[in-house]
């Protein structure tokens, strides 16, 4: 047989249910966020990567064109 809770008993557990959900819901928002700022920097490195190779190779260009006023 189950005691179903009156006044305080009740609304204190809906209140807890309802905290351990928005607790979940943060927790959920927080890693979906954490992901994308991962997926962000990642995105940002390999910017960096392919604009350092391009100026490498841009430098090599000039350097075997003869376009360069140092030499």
């Amino acid at each position: 047989m189950t005691v179903q809770k009156r006044g305080l008993g009740r609304g204190l557990e809906a209140l807890l249910t309802d905290v351990s959900t928005q607790n979940e819901s943060a927790i959920n928002a927080t890693a979906v966020l954490v992901q994308a700022i991962q997926q962000e920097k990642a995105n940002l490195i390999q910017e960096t990567e392919t604009l350092h190779a391009l100026l490498a190779e841009f430098e090599t260009l000039v350097r075997t064109t003869n376009l360069d006023p140092s030499s």
